[in-house]
């Protein structure tokens, strides 16, 4: 049996307003954190932050995924560069790149993050099929932390 192009869209459709509805169900049921662009730190504690700024208040975010797109490391010194999906309040996706830079100067280690809107804003196949792994996760848990 051979379905037809109008048939496999249906589908597509189908799946898309499922996700979107467990998306914005999740959204209702999640604790919601302000989004850094950046942020430095001395010994692990927060010296300075500074979080996205829309016209109420801060945009909020639940990190739903991340990965690395690049890492090294060194003997005192570690760069990498993350693909983040977070989870808006309204059910809506953001991407953000982050780059988060640590460093050790004399027995004291420092971290600088910076996080950037991604350009492309589409998610891969491999990003799409972990999203639904995590919340196949979450929605079994009924919870988030």
């Amino acid at each position: 049996m051979t379905q037809t192009t109008s048939e496999i869209v249906n589908v597509l459709t189908n799946m898309k307003e499922v996700f979107k509805g467990e998306l914005l169900d999740l959204a209702r049921r999640t604790t919601f954190e302000p989004i850094y662009i950046e942020k430095t730190e001395e010994k692990w504690i927060v010296d300075e932050i500074k979080y996205i700024q829309l016209n109420d208040g801060y945009l909020k975010g639940y990190l739903l995924n991340s990965y690395d797109i690049v890492s090294r490391v060194h003997e005192t010194e570690s760069l990498s560069v993350k693909r983040e999906v977070f989870l808006l309040e309204n059910g809506e996706l953001l991407v953000f790149n982050h780059i988060e830079d640590c460093f050790e100067e004399s027995d004291t280690c420092f971290t600088f993050s910076k996080r950037e809107l991604a350009v492309d804003q589409t998610l891969t196949e491999e990003e799409f099929a972990s999203l639904i792994s995590v919340l196949t996760g979450k929605i079994k848990n009924s919870s988030i932390e």
